[in-house]
C-alpha cells in the first residue's frame, strides 16, 4: 500500500473518533479533511491513469544486459587484457599512481585510496576489449570480468590469469618488475 493511501486510511479513521464538542479538535478535523480529500483525490487519479494506461510514464530502464560469454570469448577476452597491462604506457600509468599511493600511512586509507586511483584507470584500459564483445562503456567492465570469473572457476589456467587481473586493481600489475 502506497504511503498516501496508508496516510489518507489513518486520516480517515481519525475522523471517526474525534470529540466534536472540542472547537479546537473540530479545526483539526476540517483541516484534516481537506488533506485527506486531496489525497484521496490524487491518488484516485493516480490508480486511474495507472490502470487505465493513459499518461503512463515510460517504465525506467533496468540493468543493461549484456551478451553472455563462451568460455573461448572469456578466454581470448582474459588474455587481451592481460597484454594491456604490458603496454608501456598503461604500466606507467599505473605504476604512477601506486607511487603515490604509497607515501599514505595508514593502510587502509592506502589501499581505498589506491582502489579508488586504479579502479576507473583499470577499467578505462579494459573497455576497449570488453568492447569487442559487447560491453561497451567503462560502467560494462566489471559485469565482463564476473563474465570471465564464472568461466575461470572451471579452467585453472584462467583462474591464474585472472588473480593476474584482479590484483592489478590492487596494485600488483601483471608482469611489473
Amino acid at each position: 500500500m502506497s504511503l498516501i493511501a496508508n496516510k489518507t486510511i489513518k486520516n480517515i479513521a481519525h475522523f471517526r473518533f474525534l470529540d466534536e464538542t472540542d472547537p479546537e479538535a473540530c479545526v483539526e478535523e476540517e483541516e484534516e479533511r481537506s488533506a485527506a480529500g486531496i489525497a484521496g483525490a490524487f491518488l484516485r487519479r493516480t490508480l486511474a491513469v495507472g490502470f487505465s494506461g493513459a499518461g503512463k510514464m515510460a517504465a525506467p530502464a533496468g540493468p543493461p544486459q549484456y551478451p553472455p560469454l563462451t568460455h573461448e570469448q572469456a578466454k581470448e577476452a582474459l588474455d587481451k587484457s592481460i597484454q594491456i597491462f604490458q603496454v608501456p604506457e598503461n604500466k606507467e600509468k599505473l605504476e604512477k599512481i601506486i607511487g603515490e599511493t604509497s607515501a599514505i600511512e595508514d593502510p587502509m586509507q592506502r589501499q581505498m585510496a589506491m582502489m579508488g586511483g586504479l579502479l576507473p584507470i583499470v577499467q578505462e584500459m579494459l573497455a576497449s576489449v570488453m568492447k569487442e564483445y559487447g560491453y561497451e562503456g567503462q560502467q560494462a567492465v566489471m559485469p565482463g570480468v564476473m563474465q570471465i570469473q564464472m568461466h575461470a572457476m572451471k579452467d585453472p589456467d584462467m583462474q591464474e590469469k585472472v588473480g593476474k587481473l584482479m590484483g592489478a586493481l590492487q596494485g600488483k600489475i601483471p608482469g611489473a618488475s
